[in-house]
């Protein structure tokens, strides 16, 4: 198939057939979304991004034009259809017709596969270099929106969600034997190759329940023990049968999950121990890449990022992420920012305090943007240890909380910084912060010892105390509706594939669906206000 520079090009003008219509379908189509998505998202999709994906050999079949794709793509999670579903509405709605500029063609130029392979063709590319097409198409066309709508906030909010993966969850003996299943019916159903009477029982339908639920005479370390030793089997006919086309994945998941939950100990292959098992660890052979984390309860699967623009005007989400579940907010903190780039007015980006580091905040400063953390996690700070003067260098200490002066300051500017402050004795005993600025009293003298980071976090803690960042933690409320959003209209716990790949995929559909449905919204808003 070959890629065309410009493949709509003969879409755009509506013929007479349109024109013709009854004046009461005509106001339906320019009353719906079909209108605003035709206008301003449509033309604004970048098909030479694209271009990678397909032949550049002019003599090849031309492709389904990429900006019909993405549309019905997002369009198809506005409305939370399937494939099926938007090839009937493109074939029998005008509405979607006029969406995607192809009211002139007698014939839709989709199929019912069309979408997927498509899907396809992003994840082998990206799997391939790296490179998430959709993700940059999704950011683009949330800078076209800001501009449509006249977006020019100073102000971002960023939120994570935890994303379920679409997979059962399995205890680590039940992972094992899953894996064993696969590679024994692989083998012998998929390839019709014969294994050892004592692996046939894997490819009976009962045999689950049997070993896990019907077995009560068997303990559990007898059914690890005879897992263990059918594994180390299984794996010697790697060499014969681990190239058979149907056969090589599987093998390489059950070597995987072998090695993560067993180990050598005294020459013999035992079961680890739970606590020396990695969140990382294959959690289901149906997904290899979903990983495990305890955040306000257990999850398995992805966490997606969203910053999101707080302007009167509209509020689109203007960067998006998506990771393993075990990637931290501090880090897609750093990333946003990177994406957000230096900024010619002083910005403002609000998070919770998850996403707050020292190290996150000295890089927004050097782009202009002020980092606001609310509601701080980690160890509790005293308000007190904030009113610790020091001087412009920030190397001594030059005024405790009460205003005394210490007698000796010593500075060691390692970990971020210590100070040893030597007070007289007198001054400290009837001292009313003396339980709190973390004294200590010793024959002659009195003593503190304390972090520059406790002193710049108990200042902070102080800030947000203020009606000003009172206020921003309020704005920093309203992102809260996007994962709560996801969940219960957009069924982000529920996505139809497996893998971080093609689920991250999907995500960013729905990220941009949400996207075009405010653009709508706010258009719509405005129309009335005229």
């Amino acid at each position: 198939m070959s890629f065309r520079e410009n493949p709509a090009h003969q879409m755009n003008l509506l013929d007479d057939r349109f024109t013709s219509q009854s004046e009461r379908t005509q106001k339906i189509i320019l009353r719906s979304w079909a209108k605003p998505f035709a206008e301003h998202i449509f033309p604004k999709i970048n098909e030479q991004r694209f271009a990678p994906l397909y032949s550049d050999n002019s003599s090849s079949r031309p492709n389904t034009p990429v900006n019909i794709l993405v549309s019905l793509m997002l369009i198809q999670e506005m409305f939370q259809l399937t494939d099926d579903d938007i090839v009937e509405a493109v074939t029998c709605d005008i509405r979607f017709q006029y969406a995607i500029h192809t009211t002139s063609l007698l014939e839709q130029p989709i199929s019912d596969r069309s979408l997927s392979r498509f899907r396809e063709r992003n994840c082998l590319y990206f799997q391939k270099t790296g490179k998430d097409l959709i993700q940059a198409e999704i950011e683009s066309l949330a800078l076209v929106m800001c501009n449509v709508l006249d977006v020019n906030s100073s102000i971002f909010r960023m939120d994570s969600i935890m994303v379920e993966a679409n997979c059962r969850k399995m205890s680590r003996m039940e992972t094992l034997y899953t894996a064993i299943q696969k590679v024994v019916k692989n083998i012998t159903i998929k390839e019709g190759v014969a294994l050892p009477d004592n692996f046939t029982h894997y490819c009976e339908t009962s045999d689950h329940n049997d070993l896990f639920y019907h077995s009560k005479a068997t303990s559990t370390t007898d059914k690890l023990e005879r897992l263990i030793e059918d594994t180390s089997t299984l794996l010697t006919y790697a060499t014969t049968y681990g190239q058979l086309p149907k056969v090589i994945d599987s093998f390489g998941i059950l070597a995987t999950i072998f090695n993560q939950q067993t180990e050598i100990s005294n020459g013999n292959r035992v079961w680890k121990n739970g606590k020396d098992c990695l969140p990382s660890q294959i959690q289901n052979p149906a997904d290899t890449d979903a990983t495990y984390r305890e955040k306000q309860g257990d999850h398995i699967g992805y966490v997606g990022n969203m910053l999101e623009t707080v302007d009167p005007n509209g509020k689109i989400i203007i960067v998006t992420d998506y990771q393993k579940n075990s990637y931290s907010d501090v880090q897609f903190c750093k990333d946003a920012l990177d994406k957000l780039g230096e900024q010619e007015q002083p910005a403002k980006l609000i998070t919770d305090g998850a996403y707050g580091s020292d190290e996150a905040r000295k890089k927004a400063s050097k782009l202009n943007i002020e980092l606001i953390t609310t509601n701080l996690v980690g160890k509790k700070t005293d308000s007190c240890k904030g009113q610790f003067v020091m001087n412009e260098d920030m190397n001594t200490i030059t005024h405790c909380p009460m205003g005394q002066s210490p007698e000796k300051c010593s500075y060691w500017d390692h970990e971020g910084g210590t100070f040893r402050l030597t007070m007289e004795k007198e001054k400290c005993q009837d001292c009313p912060l003396r339980d709190r600025c973390g004294i200590k009293f010793q024959k002659r003298v009195a003593t503190i010892q304390i972090l520059k980071n406790t002193i710049h976090l108990a200042r902070y803690k102080l800030l947000l105390l203020t009606p000003e960042y009172k206020a921003y933690a309020r704005i920093r409320n309203g992102v809260e509706a996007i994962p709560s959003l996801l969940r219960r209209k957009y069924r982000v716990d529920c996505i139809p594939v497996h893998g971080l790949v093609r689920t991250k995929l999907r995500f960013f559909m729905k990220i941009g669906a949400i996207n075009v449905k405010r653009m709508i919204k706010s258009l719509e808003i405005k129309a009335k206000l005229a």
